[in-house]
């Protein structure tokens, strides 16, 4: 049974945004509850984080400060669990409510590596590497005693990768000291799910929440000014076309196909920047 007033903070930032709890995000809270490891597929923008984080504060909230940590959150990419820790920290610390929040990846200096290893947060934001090497460490399996949830975002990109199996030969041993330690995965978008949540999850104490996407989106092809060169366009021939739909719609957000991409596309786009766009 759930105990609302354990969620009131949270409730209240919400409140105090003109937003309220998806049905979806109880639900992770409610399984997970329930000893059950969660598979939450939700379109973007569809609250996933809050989600796949609403169990964790629902027990921090009420918990007494402990040097140990409580929550691991595994993402792909650096800059994710660099984003999400910001997008996290806000409600809580709005609220006022006593919970630490801190990530390590490559780039995490040695003394704060060092300080978090004798004093941890207690939710920390990695990547699949980080945690390897931390799982190496002799002492592992005291760091991590406390440890009641796992956080993994973007499954889909890490099933039947090298770094999938990596973070599944850790996820293992952990079960080995941790075996009630409850998992939540989180993506926009699978194909086959019960293969994505067997995966990660302890056997046969799986759910799939499954958010069908009510809008439908409106796929055009831009009929650009210019023509299309032969080679080596990286479609600079349409940046000023492009600039103009930008114009049209506040955000956006562009894809390419490479880091290097990105960065020179978005140097030609900042030439044709004449309104001063943020």
């Amino acid at each position: 049974m759930l105990q609302i007033n354990k969620l009131q903070p949270i409730t209240n930032w919400l409140h105090n945004n003109g937003w309220i709890f998806y049905k979806h995000q109880l639900e992770v809270l409610e399984y997970s509850v329930k000893n059950f490891d969660v598979l939450l597929i939700a379109p973007t923008g569809g609250g996933k984080t809050l989600g796949g984080f609403l169990p964790s504060i629902y027990d921090l909230s009420d918990k007494k400060k402990e040097s140990k940590l409580h929550t691991l959150y595994i993402s792909p990419l650096k800059a994710l669990a660099v984003d999400v820790h910001r997008n996290l920290i806000k409600p809580i610390t709005e609220q006022g409510m006593n919970i630490s929040i801190e990530t390590r990846t490559g780039d995490t200096s040695y003394l704060k590596r060092k300080r978090q290893k004798n004093n941890p947060p207690d939710m920390l934001m990695t990547t699949p590497e980080s945690f390897a090497l931390m799982m190496s460490d002799s002492n592992s399996e005291i760091y991590f005693k406390k440890l009641k949830y796992i956080i993994i975002d973007e499954i889909h990109s890490l099933i039947n990768t090298k770094r999938g199996d990596l973070l599944a030969l850790n996820l293992a041993r952990i079960e080995s000291f941790l075996p009630n330690c409850k998992r939540i995965c989180l993506s926009a978008t699978i194909k086959n799910k019960k293969n994505a949540l067997n995966f990660f999850s302890r056997k046969n104490k799986g759910k799939i929440i499954s958010v069908k996407e009510k809008t439908k989106p409106e796929i055009k092809i831009l009929d650009a000014s210019q023509r299309i060169p032969w080679s080596g366009h990286l479609a600079n021939y349409a940046v000023n076309d492009i600039y103009k739909k930008i114009l049209q719609f506040s955000p956006s957000i562009i894809f390419v196909n490479t880091r290097a991409q990105s960065e020179l596309i978005f140097q030609n786009l900042w030439r044709e920047n004449e309104k001063k766009l943020k």
